[in-house]
């Protein structure tokens, strides 16, 4: 056996840049730490872009040691790289679930797939999707004081309640700031 081989890998496999390398790198790095992995984008001429988050945030030099730790493992003789490491952006869209449990509390923009957009307060993030409030009224003030007293009851109850939508239904989410 060639002695750059191990476990009958070849070598240039075994080192080779690949997305589930980075991950397995990253994953086993930031184990015990809140940090969690966003996305890996690899270009054709090997630059490597790492998307990091955190609940609290990511700090420039979290990025920049996991950047080191990320480098070490792969050697610039056998394949020529660039790497960089940053924080998931704002406004950019949300890629896994730790960045929904994120901003729970808080407003969230979601596209659903039909083309919807629903603009509200992020209130669980479960197995099956998000559940956000109904708090945009669908019928105005004005229209529901002219109804009769029962039926502005219950169109108001109706307009309270949750919304739960499935994570197929969503085509993209990302916080939703306000500048007002």
């Amino acid at each position: 056996m060639n002695e750059l081989q191990g476990a009958g890998v070849p070598f240039f496999i075994k080192y080779m840049i690949t997305i589930p390398r980075i991950e397995e790198i990253i994953k086993e790095y930031v184990a015990d730490s809140e940090i969690f992995l966003v996305d890996i984008h690899i270009s054709p001429g090997n630059s490597i872009v790492i998307r990091i988050d955190s609940p609290e945030g990511v700090t420039i030099g979290a990025c920049a040691q996991l950047s080191r730790h990320v480098e070490s493992f792969f050697d610039r003789e056998e394949e020529d790289f660039s790497l960089e490491v940053a924080s998931a952006g704002l406004g950019q869209p949300f890629c896994v679930s730790q960045q929904y449990h994120k901003i729970v509390g808080k407003q969230i923009e979601i596209v659903l797939k039909d083309g919807r957009k629903i603009v509200e307060s992020l209130i669980e993030v479960n197995a099956d999707g998000v559940v956000v409030s109904q708090s945009a009224p669908k019928i105005s003030n004005k229209m529901l004081k002219a109804l009769p007293p029962e039926e502005r009851e219950r169109i108001k109850l109706e307009q309270s309640k949750n919304i739960s939508v499935a994570w197929d239904e969503i085509k993209s989410a990302t916080e939703h700031i306000n500048f007002q």
